[in-house]
């Protein structure tokens, strides 16, 4: 119970563990910030936002993006299936894919928005259980999506997405269970 209390905790950003230290104050109850309120809406809603904002973005990224952009874009995702191949996956390989996505579509605004709600969303999301072998899979449809801007097929970029938001929606399951 105790060791639950403290997961909680610091799920909430409250408390700081240290294995073998203890736990640490990090800051009181009251003081909740700007994520933490924001995470008290629902996860599905907060999860759609962030679909249709990425599918705006890949719009706007098929319009507006550089070869370059895209090339950047492809490395990323390059660097995703390169860590997938050896079974790893890694949040700030694929924040920095979808930097990169919203960075084509030329939106300061978005990238902000979208770009707080993945950080908002991943800080609930490591410690579940089994979550990497879900985003291990969305790998190929990120590659996917580079393809299709690549192509100039905006229709089977979108798709590919889809296919990702369906994963994260997985992910949203295993929370619900917890809860």
């Amino acid at each position: 119970t105790i060791r639950q209390a403290q997961a909680l905790l610091a799920r909430q950003g409250i408390v700081r563990l240290v294995s073998g230290r203890g736990a640490f104050l990090e800051r009181e109850p009251g003081e909740e910030p700007l994520r933490l309120r924001l995470m008290e809406v629902d996860y599905r809603d907060l999860l759609d936002i962030k679909m249709w904002l990425e599918q705006l973005a890949i719009r706007r990224a098929a319009e507006r993006a550089t070869a370059q952009d895209l090339d950047t874009l492809s490395a990323c995702a390059e660097n995703l299936r390169r860590d997938a191949l050896k079974g790893r996956y890694f949040m700030a390989t694929d924040r920095a894919f979808h930097t990169q996505l919203l960075h084509c579509a030329g939106s300061h605004t978005m990238s902000q928005l979208v770009l707080g709600l993945i950080d908002a969303l991943n800080e609930y999301t490591p410690w579940l259980e089994g979550t990497e072998a879900i985003w291990l899979k969305t790998v190929p449809y990120h590659v996917d999506i580079c393809t299709a801007l690549h192509q100039g097929r905006v229709s089977a970029a979108l798709a590919a997405h889809e296919y990702i938001h369906l994963l994260d929606l997985d992910v949203l399951a295993k929370l619900d269970q917890l809860t």
